[in-house]
C-alpha cells in the first residue's frame, strides 16, 4: 500500500532555476571543479561536435541512477520491519515483563486492558517465563500476539507515528523551497550530500534507539528528534526535487520527460522489490535489524559518492548569478523589511491561486465562473489526505492478523508488483481501447488532442477513485487475512489516479490559458482568476501548477492526513479499528463527487452522443 505519487509533484523542478543561453557548451567549456576533482567532460573535449558533447553530458545523469535505485529499494525494505520494531518498542515500554516474540510473560497479563475488538479475538496461551529462560531479543523477527493485539501498545505506536509524520512534514513544507533554491547558488551535489548525511543520521538514531531505548532519555520518543533533523534538511521532497534538478541540468529539454519517466519507474521498481528483498533478508538471517544496517551503510556510500565522485551539473556562472540575485534581494529586504515579509507570505500562497474559480466574460454575455480547476484541486487534496494513512494501516495488519515483518514485506511487494503491472501493461491497453472505440464510433466528429486528453484523463481518474472506494469498503468488511490480501490488491488497480489527475490539471490549465487568450482578442474584459491577476501572454502555468500541487500534497499527506487518521486510530483501535478504511472510502468518495462536478467544454464544435457522454465527462 505504499504511495509514491509525491514524486510526480517535482517533475518540473527545473522551473525553479533561471535559464542561461547555450547551457551545454558553456557548461562543458568551463569544466567546474568538485572537491579537487575536475569535471570529466572539460578541457580536452572542447573541439568535439556539440552533439557529442550533449550526448556525453546526458550520460552524467546515469551516474546518479544506480545509487538512487539502491536507495529506493532499501528504503522500501525497511517499511515493514520498522512498523514491527515500533510495536515491540512500545510493548517493551508498557509491558516490560512480556516476551516480545512469544506469548511468554514473567507476570500475568494486565486484566484491565480493554478487550473490545472490531474483529474476532485470538486466544493467547500465556505461560510464565522460567528463571532460566531469556526474553527474546528485539532484533528477533516476529511480534508476540499479546503485544500486537494490545490496545495500549497500538495507541502508543499510532501517537508516535503521528508525531513523526507531523514533525517531518511541517518542517519539510518550510525548508524544501529554501534547500532547492540554495542548490541554485552552491550547486546540486552539496545539497544532495547534505541530504545523504541527514538520512545517515536518521537511520543511525533509529538503530541506536531500537537497540538501547532504555538508556536514552525519552526512550523511543527520541525518534521524533531524528525526523526533526530530517525535516530541517528538507526530507524526501528536497532529495527528489534536487535530484530532478540535477537531471534537468544534464539533459536537453526535449529529453527531460523521458528521463523523469525513467526516474519514476526506478522508484516504483524499488517500492515493489524492496519489501520482498527485506523479507528474504530477515527470513534467512533471523535479524530484523540487518536491513537497517545495510541502509545506513548505503547512506554513507551515497554521501561519499555524491561528495567526491558525482560531477557538479551547475555552471559556476549560473551559481554566481543566483548568489548575486540573493544579495540584491537581501538588500531590498533590509530597506523594506515589512514589505519583504508580506511578499514572502504572498509568495507562499501565490501558487494556490491557480485553483481559484476563473471568471469568464464573453462578449454580450453575463459574467460566469469556471470551477473546474477548483474541483480538480479539491479532489487532489482529498486523495492526498488519504496518503497519510498508510502507517496506520500497516499497524492494523499487525494487530488484526498478527503479521510479522516478513509477511508484511511480502504483502507490500505483492501490492507493488500489481500496481506496476496495472500502470505499465493493463492501463495502457485500456486507454488504447478507449481511443480505438472513440475513433471508430465518432468518424464524423473529430476531437482535438486536448479534448481527447481531457475526457480520457477525467474518465480514468473517476474510474480509479471508484476502484479505491470499492477496495477500502471491502477491506473494512473482511475479517480474515486472505480476504484482506484480496481486497487490498484491488487497490492497486486504482493506481491510475495520480498520473490521470495531474495530466487533467495540466490540460485544463493549458486549455483555460488558450480560452483566455481567445477572449482577450474578442473583448476588452480580460479574464482573470478571482482575487488574482493572470498573464495571458504567458505560454502556460505548468510550473506554477505543479508547484501548487506539490505543496498541497505535502500539506495533506504529511500533516493533515497523519493527524486525522492517527487521531481516529487511537480513538477506535479498541472498538472499531477498521474505521480508518471507512474514512479512506469516504475521502475517496468526496474526491469522486468533486470530479463529477467537473464539466469540460470541448473547443471543437461537436454534438454529444452516448459514447462521447461516457468518455467526455458523462455530461448531461
Amino acid at each position: 500500500m505504499p504511495d509514491t505519487s509525491e514524486i510526480k509533484a517535482f517533475i518540473s523542478s527545473e522551473e525553479l532555476r533561471p535559464q542561461v543561453p547555450q547551457p551545454w557548451k558553456t557548461l562543458l567549456d568551463r569544466a567546474p571543479v568538485i572537491n579537487g576533482l575536475k569535471h570529466p567532460l572539460g578541457g580536452e573535449q572542447r573541439d568535439d561536435s556539440e552533439a557529442e558533447l550533449i550526448d556525453q553530458r546526458v550520460k552524467l545523469s546515469l551516474r546518479l541512477i544506480p545509487i538512487v535505485a539502491a536507495t529506493a529499494l532499501l528504503y522500501a525494505g525497511t517499511i515493514a520491519p520498522r512498523t514491527e520494531l515500533l510495536v515491540k518498542l512500545a510493548c517493551n515500554n508498557l509491558h516490560p515483563g512480556w516476551d516480545l516474540v512469544s506469548n511468554s510473560t514473567s507476570v500475568h497479563k494486565n486484566e484491565t486492558s480493554p478487550r473490545h475488538r472490531g474483529f474476532p479475538e485470538r486466544l493467547h496461551f500465556v505461560k510464565p517465563l522460567e528463571s532460566w529462560q531469556k526474553r527474546s531479543q528485539i532484533t528477533t523477527p516476529g511480534t508476540s500476539p499479546m503485544c500486537s493485539d494490545d490496545d495500549a501498545v497500538q495507541k502508543e505506536v499510532a501517537k508516535l507515528n503521528t508525531a513523526i509524520s507531523l514533525t517531518s512534514g511541517v518542517l519539510s513544507v518550510f525548508t524544501t523551497g529554501w534547500w532547492t533554491q540554495l542548490s541554485d547558488r552552491v550547486g546540486r551535489i552539496r545539497v544532495l550530500a547534505i541530504g545523504a548525511i541527514s538520512g545517515l543520521m536518521v537511520d543511525s538514531i533509529f538503530i541506536g534507539v531500537v537497540l538501547n531505548s532504555d538508556k536514552f532519555p525519552g526512550g523511543y520518543w527520541l525518534l521524533v528528534v531524528s525526523n526533526l533533523i530530517d525535516g530541517i534538511f528538507g526530507g524526501f521532497s528536497t532529495a527528489v526535487a534536487t535530484s530532478h534538478a540535477y537531471i534537468s541540468d544534464c539533459v536537453p529539454s526535449t529529453e527531460r520527460s523521458r528521463w523523469f519517466s525513467l526516474w519514476t519507474g526506478i522508484i516504483f521498481a524499488g517500492m515493489a522489490l524492496g519489501p520482498g528483498f527485506g523479507s528474504l533478508l530477515i527470513k534467512f538471517t533471523g535479524n530484523a535489524m540487518l536491513i537497517f544496517y545495510i541502509a545506513t551503510v548505503s547512506d554513507l556510500v551515497y554521501g561519499l559518492y555524491v561528495a567526491f565522485i558525482l560531477p557538479e551539473s551547475m555552471d559556476p556562472e549560473r551559481m554566481k548569478a543566483a548568489r548575486e540575485a540573493k544579495r540584491r534581494s537581501k538588500r531590498v529586504s533590509t530597506v523594506h523589511p515589512i514589505k519583504s515579509l508580506v511578499l514572502n507570505v504572498l509568495g507562499i500562497l501565490a501558487p494556490f491561486t491557480i485553483f481559484f474559480p476563473r471568471v469568464v466574460q464573453r462578449p454580450g454575455g453575463p459574467k460566469k465562473y469556471e470551477w473546474n480547476a477548483s474541483f480538480v484541486g479539491l479532489a487532489y487534496a482529498l486523495h492526498a489526505v488519504n496518503s497519510g494513512s498508510y502507517s496506520f494501516k500497516y499497524q492494523y495488519a499487525i494487530k488484526a492478523f498478527g503479521w510479522s515483518s516478513t509477511q508484511m514485506g511480502n504483502w507490500l511487494s505483492l501490492l507493488g508488483f500489481t500496481r506496476a503491472f496495472h500502470l505499465t501493461v493493463l492501463l495502457p491497453l485500456i486507454l488504447k481501447g478507449i481511443h480505438w472505440l472513440r475513433e471508430r464510433n465518432l468518424p464524423n466528429k473529430p476531437l482535438s488532442d486536448s479534448d481527447k486528453a481531457q475526457s480520457v484523463d477525467l474518465f480514468v481518474a473517476r474510474a480509479s477513485l471508484g476502484v479505491d472506494i470499492t477496495s477500502y469498503s471491502a477491506s473494512a468488511l473482511v475479517t480474515t487475512s486472505n480476504a484482506f490480501l484480496g481486497t487490498t490488491t484491488i487497490l492497486s488497480f486504482g493506481g491510475g489516479y495520480p498520473p490521470a489527475i495531474q495530466s487533467l490539471a495540466l490540460t485544463l490549465t493549458q486549455t483555460s490559458k488558450a480560452q483566455d487568450a481567445a477572449t482577450v482578442n474578442l473583448t476588452s474584459d480580460e479574464p482573470h482568476f478571482e482575487g488574482a491577476s493572470i498573464d495571458t501572454t504567458a505560454p502556460d502555468d505548468t510550473g506554477r501548477l505543479l508547484g501548487a500541487m506539490s505543496v498541497v500534497y505535502t500539506l495533506c499527506s504529511q500533516i493533515f492526513g497523519p493527524s486525522l487518521f492517527g487521531a481516529l486510530f487511537v480513538a477506535t483501535v479498541g472498538s472499531a479499528p477498521r474505521s480508518i478504511f471507512w474514512l479512506s472510502a469516504a475521502l475517496n468518495g468526496l474526491a469522486l463527487g468533486s470530479l463529477l462536478l467537473v464539466r469540460l467544454k470541448p473547443l471543437s464544435n461537436v454534438e454529444d452522443d452516448a459514447e462521447y457522454v461516457l468518455l467526455n465527462n458523462m455530461e448531461d
